[in-house]
């Protein structure tokens, strides 16, 4: 179900994206002001060569474009930007990304233009299933005849009752539940039924590990016997993994200061868990029931409120208003229209003054699901996105996705893939244009053929053909492209928990106006694992690129990564990933740790490198929070301001 990778993703995500509010960075040119990135897709194949378009839109704070060729920086955690720089046209810059060496896990990617950083990091999901990654396939749900609680001390959503646990074709039907939502992601019931859609195994008492590569472990104790299974491609296999005992104990519940019930859940992992009908207990006392409630699982581990609501001040800046009200119509939508106006001490830059936010999304039984935003309504950039999955079968899904940023410029992009075994072939279209900029478009259709096993090493292999109008040529063109991928079956256990994995890849492209374009990777990544949520990796590319309108050339590159999570009674979080050019001067590296202690404080310390040919920028910063019941006070500082900010936050809830 969920991945340990993609639960670290979503986490890092959360906490760029709004837990390293304290980290402001300096102004270096006054006219940026605001940058947003919208991605054609949220997922890219893990071969390497499939890809994901960026848009970096970069706008002053008047909500004009930026100069022509403004430089902006990008970064990932994870997967391998095609450029680690571009410039903008018209306010916008283009770059695309690949999976690079990682597999199911998600990318987190950040801009950054003239010190600004981009107002909320996006995530980009790599992964081994076609399509497998949209939003609706990726959300849990769960329900109760009696009731749910999420208990936010411990972080766990309890079911009494029947209680029905979902994701995908993995279904849990137990009298009681138990699920963590933070990683280590484990699951406990009893007297439980699990199937897969065709399979079904019953236990008395079920214990579920979800783990980092995608299989995830399922332990059966059932007296007298044991037994063990891993749920790989939607299917049990019997597994020589083995869970210890007291796995199968229930844990035992603390008292929790926050408790929510109700008897329908949807959880996004460690992105956000919405709770229909909620009624929200403080203390043991009732303070509040709402149509439906949304809790920001990224923030509650970066230390803040489980409650997004919040009326705050700050020195300097003044009054902050962040209220959404949240609704549902059913178990099948939820919406939230949010008032907002100026943004809280350090935040990156948030659009100035009062506007409103208007948001909903969709789900079904059958996984099917969209959302639509409108935001900045009150201000002159304000936009509009829509998106939307549908299953068209067990094996075909398609989705559509039209963004009207700033309302100057339209970003449409659809597909429709079927699975066929273990290849797939998919159609995809994708348009963009508008006041001010180059209208180009494409449709694409592409055949994934199944991986052929050749000694301990999986080769797979891809055919496309396309046609194609970009802002370099006059006249639409035809083109036909053959790429390969070849890597280890299994990462190379080198010795104890250090593992090595080599790759390539490489492809190929002739287009109807004469131009021929090849590149190709070459790449190892080195992995130590120090505990169940503690990983350091060490990763080298060498990438090559001839032929058609690119400059001919090797670049190489060295990235790192160190990431912990403890969610013990007393969290802990660390984050450091760092990229170098081993060409140039770019150098990119960032990093943050959080730490809560006697329950109430919480220290928080972020990094931030940020060098190229053109600039160099470092920011760090700490900061110190003190919960006051269901308000927070902090203090940061940031040596890029070199000033001491005061924030104070207040959930609305508690009126």
């Amino acid at each position: 179900m969920v991945r340990a990778g993609h639960a670290f993703a979503r986490v890092l995500a959360a906490l760029l994206g709004c837990c390293l509010a304290p980290c402001v960075l300096a102004q270096f040119d006054d006219e940026v002001g605001r940058i947003t990135i919208t991605p054609s897709r949220h997922w890219v194949l893990a071969d390497d060569t499939d890809s994901v378009i960026l848009e970096i839109n970069v706008l002053t704070h008047s909500g004009d474009p930026v100069p022509d060729g403004t430089e902006v920086g990008l970064t990932s955690t994870a997967g391998r930007l095609e450029d680690t720089t571009a410039t903008t046209f018209n306010g916008i810059a283009r770059v695309r990304f690949y999976s690079g060496g990682d597999s199911d896990t998600d990318a987190v990617i950040t801009a950054i233009a003239n010190g600004r950083r981009a107002e909320r990091a996006e995530v980009i999901s790599i992964t081994q299933e076609e399509g497998g990654t949209d939003e609706g396939s990726r959300v849990a749900r769960i329900k109760a005849e009696d009731y749910l609680a999420f208990r936010e001390s411990d972080a766990l959503m309890v079911g009494y009752g029947k209680v029905e646990f979902e994701f995908r074709r993995f279904k849990i039907t137990a009298e009681q539940l138990q699920f963590r939502i933070f990683p280590p992601y484990e699951l406990k019931a009893t007297n439980a039924i699990v199937t897969n859609g065709e399979q079904q195994l019953v236990a008395k008492n079920l214990y579920v590990e979800f783990r980092e590569d995608g299989t995830h472990g399922v332990a059966f104790l059932v007296e007298p016997e044991a037994r063990a299974m891993s749920f790989i491609d939607d299917d049990f296999t019997e597994s020589q993994w083995w869970a210890p005992e007291d796995k199968f104990r229930m844990w035992d519940l603390e008292e929790s200061t926050l408790v929510v019930k109700c008897r329908h859940a949807l959880l996004h992992p460690s992105d956000k868990l919405t709770l229909e009908h909620a009624r929200i207990y403080y203390d043991g006392f009732h303070v509040l029931t709402m149509s439906a409630q949304v809790i920001d699982l990224g923030g509650i581990i970066g230390g803040a409120s489980a409650f997004p609501q919040l009326i705050g001040f700050t020195y300097p800046g003044g009054l902050f208003i962040d209220y959404p009200y949240y609704f549902a119509t059913g178990e099948h939508f939820t919406g939230a229209l949010r008032v907002r106006h100026g943004s809280p001490a350090g935040a990156f830059y948030g659009r100035q003054g009062w506007y409103a936010d208007i948001e909903g999304e969709w789900e079904s039984d059958e996984g099917d699901g969209g959302s639509v935003l409108i935001d900045g309504l009150g201000q002159r950039d304000w936009g509009a996105r829509v998106s939307h999955n549908h299953s068209f079968g067990e094996s075909t899904q398609g989705s559509v996705s039209v963004a009207w940023p700033q309302h100057r410029y339209v970003s449409a992009y659809s597909n429709v893939f079927k699975q066929m075994g273990r290849g797939s072939q998919m159609v995809t279209a994708s348009w963009f244009g508008g006041e001010g900029v180059d209208t180009n478009w494409y449709v694409d259709w592409s055949r994934r053929f199944a991986p052929e096993t050749i000694g301990g090493f999986n080769l797979g292999y891809s055919l496309d053909l396309g046609l194609e109008r970009d802002v370099w040529s006059n006249a639409p063109y035809g083109r036909a492209g053959l790429s390969a991928s070849i890597r280890p079956r299994k990462a190379w256990n080198i010795v104890g928990n250090l593992t090595l994995s080599p790759r390539a890849s490489g492809e190929v492209e002739q287009r109807t106006n004469g131009e021929l374009e090849w590149a190709s990777v070459l790449g190892v990544d080195a992995s130590l694992r120090f505990s169940r949520t503690g990983s350091f990796s060490v990763g080298y590319d060498m990438s090559q690129r001839a032929g058609g309108r690119y400059l001919n050339g090797t670049r190489h590159n060295l990235r790192a990564r160190l990431q912990y999570f403890n969610m013990s009674s007393h969290p802990f979080s660390l984050v450091a990933n760092a990229v170098q050019d081993l060409d140039s001067s770019r150098f990119t590296a960032y990093g943050y740790a959080s730490w809560e202690f006697q329950r109430k404080w919480t220290l928080s310390l972020v990094g931030t490198i940020s060098r190229t040919a053109t600039y160099s920028f470092e920011d760090y910063s700490v900061g110190l929070g003190r919960r006051l019941g269901q308000s927070e006070a902090r203090l940061v500082y940031s040596t890029s301001r070199d000033r001491v900010e005061f924030e104070f936050t207040r959930a609305s809830s508690a009126f």
